[in-house]
């Protein structure tokens, strides 16, 4: 059983879960895998050698610091080269380690949309995905033969290097992956949630853009703090009430892969209303590709709505941007993603890009001359709600064998709701939580039917 990596690579608080301790050996045991197994031919090295390079990058947190010299040293312990790339959002990451030939892997030091005290490790492979569950298992079994008598065995003889004068090259690169639009000067708010995207705004007013940025910090004290996208009502205050005109607000987490947006009259448009709103500019041009578009168990039913009514054809995975990314593989699809804010462009990128998709929404915009509001009203969004409930990791796993209770639920959610509505209850892949999300026409019938659900597994807990 899988007891480090999640839905998204490793994640906990800083200095007590995810402990030095515990990415020191994340580093040895990657450099092993590495080394036991051929990712790339290393080419160009900016070693000038033939030895595996590893690319590492970071949000803004106060604890990545010390991640990072902790994972550095493992992997130079292994033998493997390091370059340190800085500041920058996973998607850029993604794009450098599959761009850069001399790079075997990528590592992003992140712990994305949580609050500051947490921080996590995600590993991407060099065809810019991140990496596959038996890669991610293969380094937890690795790390869970890491003993004093056997720790040597992971020692190379001659230890990596680090090169540390890489991360405006890197920038700059990224940049110019993302300069394919020009447009009109669309008013827009930029909150950078004081993570990763508070690096990279400048994009938008190199593309003519006109920009107001907020929550810029890069100190990582306030990272995701009351803003970003897990904070919209910063957002829409800020465009209901601060007498400044916008045309669109974006929001970005702590690493902006995920991009959430506020319209020009304050309301929300998430990730289901993205994925309507360029998937069907795509179908009327004849360029969604196979005519498809991948989301998760978490999409409304709007969405699903829209995609029958449009003649898309719509697949649902389990949560996490990994997942939408291997059934679009699978299918050879173009378009996929989350509520959440995570959009997936195969065409353009390997994973979720906040910015990329902020940029595809507003070239939608420009091309169209369309209101944001009136684009998002494409597409019905039915009524949501959601709770979680704290739980250990023992009482996941209890709740996911509990094969009597979750039929209750479903026997409940039927007699209910009938076919106009639905239930999500599922334990979080990344955090101590079971998730429930009840969604239908009636927000009451819908409201009272979630508190249902939480009092009957809060009595099985």
């Amino acid at each position: 059983m899988r007891r480090l990596f999640g839905t998204d690579g490793i994640r906990g608080i800083a200095n007590k879960t995810l402990t030095a301790d515990l990415a020191y050996k994340v580093g040895l045991a990657t450099a092993k895998l590495i080394t036991t197994n051929h990712f790339r031919d290393v080419k160009s090295s900016p070693f000038g050698d033939d030895r595996p390079v590893v690319l590492i990058g970071t949000d803004t947190r106060p604890s990545k610091d010390m991640i990072v010299s902790a994972i550095t040293s493992g992997l130079t312990a292994g033998g493997i080269n390091i370059v340190p790339v800085g500041i920058l959002p996973t998607p850029a990451i993604a794009y450098l380690t599959k761009l850069y030939s001399f790079a075997v892997l990528g590592i992003m030091i992140t712990a994305s949309h949580n609050p500051k005290e947490y921080n996590g490790i995600k590993i991407i492979g060099p065809d810019g995905y991140k990496l596959p569950d038996q890669l991610e298992e293969q380094i937890e079994d690795l790390i869970s033969k890491i003993k004093p008598d056997t720790v040597e065995s992971y020692y190379a003889e001659t230890c990596g290097k680090i090169i540390s004068d890489y991360a405006t090259l890197a920038a700059n690169d990224y940049f110019a992956s993302l300069m394919q639009f020009k447009y009109k000067p669309i008013r827009i708010a930029v909150d950078c949630s004081n993570g990763s995207a508070s690096t990279c705004y400048q994009i938008f007013k190199s593309l003519g853009l006109s920009v107001r940025e907020y929550n810029t910090d890069v100190s990582g004290e306030h990272i995701n703090e009351g803003c970003g996208s897990m904070h919209l009502e910063f957002l829409q205050d800020l465009i209901k009430n601060s007498g400044l005109i916008f045309d669109c607000g974006i929001a970005f987490d702590g690493d902006a892969d995920r991009c959430l947006m506020v319209d020009e009259t304050g309301e929300i448009v998430d990730g289901d209303h993205v994925l309507a709103i360029v998937g069907g500019f795509l179908k009327d041009l004849g360029l969604l590709k196979n005519n498809l578009i991948v989301g998760t168990v978490m999409s409304n039913l709007g969405l699903v709505k829209f995609c029958e009514e449009k003649g898309i054809k719509f697949l649902s995975t389990k949560v996490g941007d990994k997942y939408v990314l291997e059934e679009m593989i699978t299918n050879n699809g173009s378009l996929g993603g989350e509520q959440s804010g995570h959009i997936i462009f195969k065409e353009y990128a390997t994973t979720g890009d906040g910015i990329l998709t902020a940029l595809m929404v507003l070239n939608i915009m420009d091309k169209t001359g369309k209101k944001l509001s009136e684009l998002k009203n494409q597409m019905f969004k039915y009524p949501q709600v959601s709770t979680q409930i704290t739980a250990t990791p023992e009482q996941k796993n209890a709740f996911i064998a509990n094969n009597s209770l979750r039929q209750r639920i479903n026997d409940l959610v039927y007699e209910t709701l009938g076919n106009d509505g639905r239930s999500v209850v599922r334990p979080s892949g990344t955090e101590n939580y079971i998730r429930i999300m009840v969604e239908g026409k009636d927000y009451d019938t819908i409201a009272k039917l979630r508190d249902d659900i939480q009092t009957l597994i809060l009595e099985s807990l």
